[in-house]
Order: C-alpha cells, then sequence, then structure tokens
C-alpha cells in the first residue's frame, strides 16, 4: 500500500510539472520537463514530495535513456542490414579472390 502511495504521489508531481509546462506554453520535452520538476524540487516544503520529484527525475532520465538505446539500436539494425557482405552472384571472371 505504501508502495502504491509513492508511485501515485510521483506520477502526480510528473503530471503538475507537465501542467506547469503546458500552462507556461513551453515545449514538452525531456529537458524542459526534468528543468520544470528540479524548479519545483527548490520550492517544494513536504519531506514526501521532494523524494517524490526526484524519484520522478530519476524515471524521466531513465526513461529518455532507454528511449535513445533503443533509437540506436534499430538504427543500428537497419544500417546493418543495408550493408551485403555476400550474395548469389559468381565472381567476376578476371577478379582474383586474394
Amino acid at each position: 500500500m505504501l508502495k502504491n502511495f509513492k508511485e501515485r504521489l510521483v506520477d502526480v508531481v510528473m503530471g503538475e510539472a507537465i501542467l506547469e509546462l503546458v500552462e507556461a506554453d513551453k515545449p514538452i520535452s525531456v529537458a524542459s520537463l526534468v528543468t520544470q520538476l528540479k524548479e519545483d524540487l527548490l520550492l517544494e516544503e513536504s519531506a514526501a514530495r521532494r523524494e517524490a520529484i526526484q524519484a520522478a527525475i530519476g524515471e524521466v532520465y531513465q526513461k529518455a535513456h532507454l528511449r535513445k538505446t533503443a533509437e540506436k539500436k534499430v538504427l543500428w539494425h537497419a544500417r546493418a542490414d543495408d550493408r551485403t557482405s555476400f550474395n548469389s552472384d559468381p565472381p567476376a571472371p578476371d577478379v582474383k579472390k586474394h
């Protein structure tokens, strides 16, 4: 039960930070969300909410890192698929093999 409360509080503080960005007509990005959460952390007096904000910042960084890693993996696989080292064509008649 306590863990669920903490997780919900993380969601709440992250949602509040996103709403603050929307109301201020700022772009929503990883950088802007982390900046807003850090500003909220400086102003927050409640220990539980400060802990939730810190967890939210960590979660945003973690998700961003996972997304970048996945994008790199997809890009690497796409490039690997484009390169063909071997094919079924016979060698040219006048070309040395080694």
